[in-house]
């Protein structure tokens, strides 16, 4: 088990409160502090547009540790934080869960991937925008454009899922002005 120290806490309490805030959610709460980061427990907890809370688990998260949280969240929306990767087969109960559990390393947390001045906007698309797309550009199937995978940091830190469109907007040029570009998010 990695040792961690307060910075990395505070650091990783401050990325997830920004990443709740890039999704959308308004009301964030801080329920945890370091002691609570290290023992396992609810870290934060959000509540509208929907609820979620999140969660830290220092211990390795595998089949069981995923069953325990899916009966105790059960049809609510959890982060779940840890100190260590999931095993092989805690991935694949991931994949059964689906989108109410994403489970995110903490180094991943340490450090926010979209608040450095070389990465460019990126937004989730509602679906009347990409319909407006799809007629603006006459694409008839959404696999024309360009791909993302669902394991980039920008699709996890925004929680976008298989099908989603983001909308990737370029920083201003001296001649040409801001350049849009959409990606639809893919698993592989």
């Amino acid at each position: 088990m990695r040792i961690i120290n307060e910075w990395v806490t505070n650091q990783v309490t401050i990325v997830l409160q920004q990443m709740l805030a890039d999704r959308g959610y308004s009301s964030i709460e801080l329920i945890g502090n370091h002691e609570t980061f290290i023992s396992g427990g609810i870290i934060m907890r959000a509540g509208v547009p929907r609820k979620i809370d999140v969660i830290s688990i220092p211990e390795k998260i595998g089949v069981k540790t995923l069953r325990s949280v899916e009966d105790e969240y059960q049809q609510q929306s959890v982060m779940i934080v840890t100190l260590q990767k999931p095993t092989p087969p805690g991935l694949r109960q991931l994949a059964k869960i689906g989108s109410l559990c994403s489970v995110y390393d903490i180094g991943f947390l340490v450090r926010n991937v979209t608040r450095h001045h070389l990465v460019p906007k990126h937004e989730i698309v509602d679906k009347q925008e990409i319909s407006q797309i799809c007629k603006r550009w006459r694409i008839d199937c959404l696999r024309r454009l360009p791909v993302m995978r669902l394991q980039d940091p920008i699709v996890r830190y925004l929680g976008a899922g298989i099908g989603d469109v983001i909308k990737v907007s370029g920083p201003d040029g001296t001649s040409v002005g801001a350049s849009i570009r959409y990606c639809l998010v893919c698993k592989n």
